[in-house]
């Protein structure tokens, strides 16, 4: 009968324990059916007390919409607070906690709730709201919450400032920049020492309009009074805005920090201070313009500022460092020509190009076509703005086919921008040689003048040395500039034979026998080594041959399968195309409207003539024309020159006869 009232008493002292220690303990583990739906809402919660004595009271209203065993959140996390002591509708409820906060358990129905909160961290009060709560409001001693009462919680963390003075060190920096709009900008850094740094104050002394406060949780301004709410032991504060102000002075009212104030290039500023200039490098500021100044300066020190627009020149817009027109023509009088500039443009939106003929392609950028544009019949494209742009185009024109002896008036492209240095190459046959070049110095394939007068000098000084004739020494001439430009090695040989024979006139037999002895041996020397670089010239030792002369012959197979008739082109295709120019230089292209242009490349003509011109611009465009002859002009040239040469030699052996 005893053992059996023990066995009865044990539950029932597990349950005054248990009870017991539910009144006395602050969580517990509780088991909650989460698998039913349940709704809640706290209407309103009220954090009260003294925040330095850590007594703090919670308290509010919710309700319960529905649901059996809802968990309740109040506030977390359990590491920063603690929540007990609760009591809703007057009655002691079990709180426990889970990784979101605190909760109870309640069931359906409205309710009241009070409890105590203690904070469990040092410096600033991080409190967790789960939610919802409609509305939190706070009545704390000794501090305050950073953003006032809140309304519309749900997992949103709330921030409680303690109101204690904090001792803390401010380093500043302060940029001023006169410009169209006078901007200022802030660096401040704080430190605290052993507890969170709180609020901050800043006087706007200045006329300071704020645009962005970067480092601090919240700010506000009251009249002149910057307030930043900080936290951390340590801080770093970007402000900026705009300012209006001429006479400055640092907004921190110990210390000496660094200022720096400028202005752009269109302003003239003087500044008048008592403060100590130091050099741009010592500063910690970066200036934006080129003529700022640095200082260091205390709260008593201020700058007196005069700041004057300056009036200002025309800026040059754009402009072409280098532009190369390659123009290619053909015998038939097809002439295909390329654009190509390198240019600077800053002002320009479009850009107007007068090429004769057709425009077939343009891009700005590397290899960028663009679609071909054009007003008042030219050329009118959408010009980029860059510091290092490239404009290229390509134009096609036809004239009649090229003449024995002709002038062609080359195709050039001109715009309206100035240009540095412009090259003009210009793609012939090689069966035609350029006389001269009009509108531009150079690219004649003629001697120059100082070659003609001396090679002139030489050899009729020569010719008349040979016989004491002007008629002999002009023919001479004649046949010597044949042999220039039919064999450079026969004109040596012409040289040699015409010294000896100067030599056997005018020197005594016995001394003409050692002269030919040495002339000999030195002539051998001298032909040796014109020989092997006369042979390394013409490329003989190389592979192919040069490549100015190379003619490349198609290779034509026959075929070994049925011969198809060829089907007729559709009419769409028909449509299609398009005649550039006319007459025998004429070319049939495909055209299609808004595609996007193709390139198409300059051929290799074999010969390329090449004219440059400085500071080409709108009122003297460049015009330039060449004078060119067929190169079997050439042959009328030696059979004149050999007529001469036999008469030379005539006219020697008939004075020879006569012993003259």
């Amino acid at each position: 009968m005893k053992n059996r009232n023990l066995i009865l008493l044990v539950p029932v002292l597990f349950i005054v324990l248990g009870v017991l220690l539910a009144e006395n303990s602050s969580a517990e583990i509780v088991i909650v059916n989460e698998t039913k739906p349940s709704f809640y809402a706290l209407e309103d919660m009220t954090v009260s007390g003294d925040l330095n004595e850590n007594m703090l009271t919670l308290e509010g209203t919710g309700e319960v919409i529905a649901g059996e065993d809802v968990k309740v959140y109040i506030l977390g996390r359990p590491e920063d607070v603690l929540v007990d002591n609760m009591r809703v509708n007057g009655r002691p409820v079990t709180v426990s906690f889970d990784k979101e906060g605190y909760y109870m358990i309640l069931e359906e129905g409205e309710f009241t709730f009070r409890g105590d909160l203690t904070i469990r961290t040092r410096g600033q009060v991080r409190l967790y709201v789960p939610g919802p709560v409609n509305e939190m409001t706070f009545d704390i001693e000794n501090g305050y919450a950073i953003k006032g009462d809140q309304y519309g919680l749900k997992e949103r963390e709330v921030i409680v400032q303690r109101s204690d003075k904090v001792a803390m060190l401010v380093d500043g920096s302060f940029k001023y920049s006169y410009a169209e709009r006078d901007q200022f900008s802030y660096r401040l850094d704080y430190r605290s020492f052993g507890s969170s740094l709180g609020q901050a104050t800043l006087t706007l002394r200045n006329g300071e309009s704020i645009v962005s406060v970067v480092g601090a949780t919240d700010y506000s301004i009251s009249g002149s009074v910057l307030t930043m709410e900080l936290e951390g032991e340590t801080a770093n504060v970007a402000i900026s805005g705009t300012f209006d102000s001429r006479n400055l002075r640092i907004p921190l009212d110990e210390g000496r920090h660094h200022v720096l104030i400028e202005s752009d290039p269109q302003k003239k500023i003087t500044i008048s201070t008592g403060a100590e200039e130091i050099d741009l490098s010592q500063s910690s500021i970066s200036p934006s313009y080129s003529n700022a100044r640095a200082f260091l300066a205390s709260p008593k020190d201020a700058f007196s500022i005069t700041v004057d627009k300056l009036e200002m020149f025309p800026s040059l817009a754009a402009s072409v460092s280098r532009a190369v027109n390659r123009i290619a023509i053909t015998e038939k009088g097809s002439m295909l020509a390329e654009l190509t500039y390198k240019y600077s443009n800053t002002g320009m939106d479009y850009i107007g190009i007068e090429a004769p003929g057709t425009p077939l392609y343009a891009a700005t950028g590397y290899r960028s076509s663009v679609k071909l544009t054009k007003d008042d019949d030219k050329l009118f494209l959408s010009f980029p703005k860059t510091e290092h742009g490239t404009l290229d185009m390509i134009y096609f024109e036809s004239r009649e086919p090229l003449k024995f002896i002709d002038m062609i008036d080359v195709p050039v492209a001109n715009t309206d921008l100035t240009i540095t240095e412009a090259t003009t190459q210009i793609l012939l046959p090689k069966d035609y040689i350029v006389l001269w070049t009009y509108g531009a110095k150079g690219g004649s394939e003629l001697p120059s003048l100082e070659s003609v007068l001396i090679f002139t000098i030489v050899f009729f000084g020569l010719g008349y040395m040979m016989k004491s004739s002007f008629k002999y020494a002009l023919l001479y001439l004649v046949f010597s500039v044949g042999l220039f430009y039919f064999s450079w090695v026969l004109l040596i040989l012409s040289i040699i034979a015409s010294m000896v024979w100067v030599i056997r006139r005018y020197v005594s037999q016995q001394s003409v026998k050692w002269m030919l002895a040495g002339a000999a041996v030195l002539v051998v020397i001298c032909l040796f080594v014109v020989a092997f670089f006369g042979v390394l010239s013409m490329g003989i030792f190389s592979m192919g041959g040069s490549s100015a002369g190379y003619e490349s012959r198609a290779v034509v197979y026959d075929a070994d399968y049925a011969m198809v008739d060829e089907a007729e082109a559709p009419m769409v295709m028909q449509k299609s195309m398009s005649v550039l120019g006319a007459g025998e230089g004429a070319l049939n292209v495909p055209v299609r409207e808004g595609v996007l242009p193709v390139r198409l490349e300059l051929p290799y003509m074999g010969k390329t003539i090449s004219v440059t011109s400085h500071l080409v611009h709108k009122d003297e465009p460049l015009e330039i024309s060449v004078l060119v002859v067929a190169a079997w002009l050439k042959y009328v040239l030696y059979v004149i020159s050999l007529m001469a040469g036999m008469m030379c030699v005539k006219s020697l052996v008939k004075h020879n006869k006569k012993g003259g």
